[in-house]
């Protein structure tokens, strides 16, 4: 018998916060990776002016899935202040999607992300 794993889930949530670290989903047998999607941008109802946001949208795949995504949208992860960016990430052992990475040009907002420093480490750990 094959061991489910077990994902954070959340759809689009401004920041890592709420839903994003309390929900826990059994995956199906066929899903084996947790993803972690990172969206960048103004939220639909405000101007271009205001500020731009992280949304985190959470659950889970499989590796060849995730792999892919994350292969798809590694042109877009630019992190930036001033632009839309998006960033997905995959790991592969129960609840390994609690943290996302930061990045330093969002460091001084409280987004809940983890710190760069403990990223490299936790990637050396679980993520792929």
């Amino acid at each position: 018998e094959v061991n489910a794993l077990d994902c954070y889930v959340c759809t689009e949530v401004q920041g890592n916060i709420g839903s994003c670290i309390r929900t826990i989903q059994r995956c199906e047998p066929s899903q084996d990776a947790c993803q972690s999607l990172v969206v960048y941008r103004t939220a639909p109802q405000w101007t271009v002016l205001a500020k731009r946001r992280a949304f985190v949208t959470k659950g889970c795949t499989t590796r060849a899935a995730c792999v892919e995504a994350h292969n798809q949208l590694t042109p877009l992860c630019t992190p930036s202040e001033t632009r839309n960016w998006i960033c997905s990430y995959c790991c592969i052992t129960d609840n390994c999607n609690y943290v996302v990475p930061n990045h330093s040009v969002l460091n001084g907002y409280d987004l809940g992300l983890v710190c760069p420093s403990l990223w490299l480490v936790w990637k050396g750990r679980s993520w792929i």
